[in-house]
């Protein structure tokens, strides 16, 4: 197998959030995160609500990630970035 790092700075991202449903994977998709006119990381707080807003939804208190995507769609934590991604920062 041959393995390769990938500096994800340089790579064409969109936007997705995929959520782990009782039976299955939801996958909430954007554009790309570098088109301001998709509105970059911005996407995120979208997506975010898109989430928070569907039946499978499990609210703020069930898991960290749950809780973290309550606090983007509501604008109380930041959206994050490639950078953070590159070097491990939530």
């Amino acid at each position: 197998m041959d393995v390769r790092e990938i500096d994800p700075r340089l790579m064409v991202a969109s936007a997705s959030i995929r959520y782990t449903a009782e039976n299955e994977w939801l996958i909430f998709r954007g554009r790309s995160l570098r088109e301001i006119r998709y509105g970059g990381y911005g996407q995120f707080r979208t997506l975010s609500t898109q989430v928070v807003n569907h039946a499978a939804y499990r609210g703020p208190r069930f898991s960290w990630g749950d809780e973290y995507l309550f606090r983007c769609a509501h604008s109380l934590v930041g959206t994050g970035n490639l950078n953070d991604l590159a070097t491990g920062r939530r």
